[in-house]
C-alpha cells in the first residue's frame, strides 16, 4: 500500500479585471517590439537588396568580359551562350548563399537544399547534359561544318544547322534528320566533304566475248570526256572480277565533292551508249534449260504395272 500523501494542486490567485492587466504601458511595450521587429525586417531586407544589386552589377560585368573574350577566341556562337549562361548561374547561386547567410539563413540547411536540388536536376536532365557537352566538344574540334555531308549517328546527310544539344541533317531524299550531339561525339563520323575531293566507285560489266582492251580503252574515253572528272589523279579503270556471267571492270573516277551523284550517274549511261556503240555486250543473268523426252521411260513403266496385273490375274 503506496503511504505517499498526495499532492494538492497549486492555488490560482485572482487575475482581476482584463483592464487591469491591458494598461497604457502593455499597448506601449508591444508597439515597441513590433516597430522593432519591422525596423530589424527592413535592414534585413534592405540588406538582402544592396547584396542582390551588387551582384547583379557585378555579374553582368563578368559575364560581358567573358562574351568579349570567348567573341576574340572565335567560339561558336551556342557555345559561347552556353559559357556565359553556365557562369552566370554559379555566379548567382554564390550571390544568393551569401545574401541567405547574411540574413541569418543557417547555411548548413541552404547548402543542402542547394546540393539536393542540383543533384535532381542533374539526374533528370541527364540526357540533355550529355548532348550539350557533345555539342561543345564538336564546337570545340569542328569535326564537321554547315553545308558538308557526313555520316554520324546511322544517318547520312548534309549539315545544315548546328545547335548546342543537337544537329540537323538534310538527307538525300530531303528529309530532315535531328542527331543528338551525343551520339555524333562519342560514335564514329564520317566526313565526305572535308577533303575536297571524293573516289565514285562504280562496276560495269561486259560479255566474256569482248576484247578487254577494247572495253577498257572505251571507258577510259567515257571518264576522259566527262568534264566533271578531274585529271589528276587519273580514273583507276581495272578488270576487278570474272563474274557469273560477265567480266567486271571497277571505273573509279575522281571528282569534286559536290559533283559525286552527277558523274555516278553520267558516267554509267555514257558507258553503256558507247559499248552499244562499239557492239560490246553488257550482259545479264541468264540461264540455260535443257529438256529431257521422257516418253520411254513412261511406255516401261505401263509394261511393268500390265505384268503385275497379270500375274495376280492367274
Amino acid at each position: 500500500m503506496n503511504d505517499t500523501a498526495p499532492v494538492a494542486a497549486p492555488v490560482m490567485e485572482p487575475v482581476g479585471e482584463l483592464s487591469d492587466v491591458i494598461t497604457k504601458e502593455f499597448w506601449s511595450e508591444q508597439a515597441t517590439v513590433l516597430f522593432s521587429s519591422l525596423a530589424d525586417a527592413a535592414l534585413t531586407a534592405a540588406k538582402a537588396a544592396v547584396v542582390l544589386i551588387i551582384a547583379w552589377i557585378v555579374i553582368k560585368i563578368i559575364c560581358w568580359i567573358l562574351g568579349r573574350a570567348l567573341d576574340r577566341s572565335k567560339v561558336e556562337e551556342p557555345a559561347r551562350g552556353f559559357v556565359v549562361s553556365t557562369v552566370k548561374s554559379f555566379l548567382w547561386i554564390i550571390a544568393v548563399l551569401q545574401m541567405l547567410e547574411l540574413v541569418d539563413v543557417p547555411m548548413l540547411s541552404a547548402t543542402a537544399l542547394t546540393t539536393a536540388l542540383a543533384f535532381a536536376v542533374g539526374i533528370a536532365l541527364g540526357d540533355m547534359a550529355t548532348n550539350t557537352l557533345g555539342g561543345l566538344v564538336l564546337m570545340s574540334y569542328k569535326p564537321f561544318k554547315v553545308g558538308e555531308v557526313i555520316t554520324g549517328g546511322g544517318v547520312t546527310g548534309k549539315v545544315a544547322e548546328i545547335l548546342l544539344d543537337r544537329t540537323i541533317l538534310m538527307t538525300p531524299d530531303n528529309r530532315r534528320a535531328i542527331v543528338p550531339n551525343g551520339k555524333l561525339a562519342s560514335d564514329s563520323l564520317v566526313n565526305f566533304t572535308r577533303s575536297g575531293k571524293r573516289r565514285v566507285d562504280m562496276v560495269i560489266g561486259v560479255g566474256y566475248d569482248v576484247n578487254l582492251s577494247d572495253a577498257k580503252r572505251v571507258l577510259e574515253k567515257v571518264c576522259k570526256h566527262h568534264k566533271l572528272v578531274l585529271k589528276d589523279p587519273k580514273p583507276t579503270i581495272e578488270v576487278t572480277e570474272l563474274g557469273d556471267n560477265s567480266v567486271n571492270f571497277a571505273v573509279r573516277p575522281h571528282v569534286e565533292s559536290a559533283d559525286y551523284w552527277t558523274v555516278f550517274f553520267d558516267v554509267q549511261q555514257a558507258a553503256k551508249i558507247a559499248l552499244d556503240e562499239a557492239g560490246m555486250n553488257i550482259p545479264f543473268p541468264q540461264r540455260d534449260v535443257h529438256l529431257f523426252k521422257h516418253g520411254s521411260l513412261a511406255e516401261e513403266n505401263k509394261d511393268e504395272e500390265n505384268k503385275e496385273e497379270e500375274e495376280e490375274e492367274e
